[in-house]
């Protein structure tokens, strides 16, 4: 069976105010967790049931995942499922990843980033509590390109 698959990724630097998405304190211990929790539930869907055309990591803030990661993710879901995601969507959020990182997630398969940019004014991104200005958006997504 083909399908989609969408993986929540939890954990934050900080949480925002208007946000209501399920998320947490990013830690080792709890990315552990996260990881068990996965091969549990990929277990329940059964081994080599569905095949599986794309990837979207959403969150929380997903960019927080460095690209070994985002590899090591690759390879369970390939040994668990038919691994045949043409696309892999990580979101991305200024100002959490440097150009090592980019290129790396990259690397690691991922196709797409969806930028999680709010605003262009400073003056909504304080509001916002977003941790980046206008500029460092910008300066990310042309990074990113």
């Amino acid at each position: 069976m083909r399908a989609g698959l969408y993986l929540h990724f939890p954990f934050c630097g900080a949480k925002c105010p208007y946000c209501h998405f399920y998320s947490v304190a990013d830690s080792d211990d709890l990315r552990v967790e996260w990881r068990e929790g996965l091969k549990r539930e990929a277990d329940l869907a059964g081994r080599e049931k569905f095949e599986i055309d794309t990837v979207y990591i959403g969150g929380g803030t997903p960019s927080l995942l460095r690209p070994d990661e985002i590899h090591a993710l690759r390879r369970f879901l390939a040994g668990r499922f038919r691994l045949e995601a043409g696309e892999w969507t990580l979101e991305a959020n200024p100002g959490v990843a440097d150009a090592s990182f980019i290129r790396g997630w990259k690397e690691a398969g991922v196709t797409r980033l969806s930028i999680g940019v709010q605003s262009f004014d400073d003056g909504i991104l304080r509001t916002l509590g977003r941790r980046y200005s206008a500029d460092e958006a910008r300066d990310f997504f042309r990074l990113c390109r």
